[in-house]
């Protein structure tokens, strides 16, 4: 039998995630094993996870450290969170510019579905990527409006000192001499 599963694995690597079960259609032998399988299946695919259990389990139990690939800038994943159910995708925000590796999202899942029992069910994950400069141009355009904020205040001061626009109060008192 376990030279059956090791075939099976092998050839069907994409779905190392599917249990198996052996039962005879003919006489029915271990038939009684596959419904709860299924319900237990459909359940993993049903599951919630709470945004903050994701991110303690990611701060305090997953080596992060680990799962990074050698020569590689080492990825810091800010949090995660669950977007959706059936499947189970989550939503991975991190520091990099590019997609986490293959065997880094593998690494996350293998440690997924140890802790909250995904079994049976694909895992998926979605990526928000840092765009590319973020940080600077965020910076770059707080300068920016601090600058042109000034800028609008000593240009409004500036207008009435020469002689600009009046204000209300002002024509509302011109109105009355």
């Amino acid at each position: 039998m376990f030279d059956y599963e090791k075939m099976i694995r092998a050839k069907l690597k994409f779905l190392s995630y599917a249990p198996i079960v052996f039962l005879s259609a003919k006489t029915g032998e271990r038939a009684d094993k596959l419904f709860p399988l299924i319900n237990q299946c459909w359940e993993a695919r049903q599951r919630r996870i709470s945004t903050p259990a994701l991110n303690n389990w990611l701060k305090e139990e997953v080596d992060l450290q680990r799962g990074t690939t050698p020569g590689a800038r080492p990825a810091r994943i800010y949090y995660i969170t669950q977007a959706k159910i059936g499947p189970p995708t989550f939503l991975i925000f991190t520091n990099q510019k590019a997609p986490l590796h293959f065997s880094y999202e593998r690494f996350l899942e293998n440690q997924l579905r140890g802790k909250f029992n995904f079994v049976g069910t694909p895992i998926r994950f979605i990526q928000r990527l840092r765009k590319r400069d973020e940080k600077s141009e965020r910076d770059e355009k707080s300068s920016r409006g601090d600058k042109s904020s000034r800028r609008d205040k000593f240009r409004r001061g500036n207008r009435s000192s020469r002689g600009g626009k009046s204000s209300r109060t002002d024509e509302s008192s011109r109105d009355g001499k």
